[in-house]
């Protein structure tokens, strides 16, 4: 099981997945394009959406959770 972030942001109101993404990224201290790396996905991915990416990426954020 991978663990959760120990970084993580709280979306804004109508706050667009690229920009949460991009957000927790930089308090992660990395940038959008590592970070997915990171994460085990790319930002193309998630850029477009991918279910599969983006539900990946929001586990280990713990966004499902809140």
């Amino acid at each position: 099981m991978l663990r959760k972030l120990a970084l993580s942001v709280e979306p804004v109101d109508r706050e667009a997945l690229p920009s949460l993404f991009s957000r927790t990224a930089t308090q992660n201290g990395t940038d959008t394009l590592n970070f997915a790396l990171d994460l085990g996905t790319t930002f193309r991915r998630i850029l477009e959406q991918d279910e599969e990416a983006v539900g990946h990426a929001t586990r280990r954020a713990a966004l499902l959770d809140r």
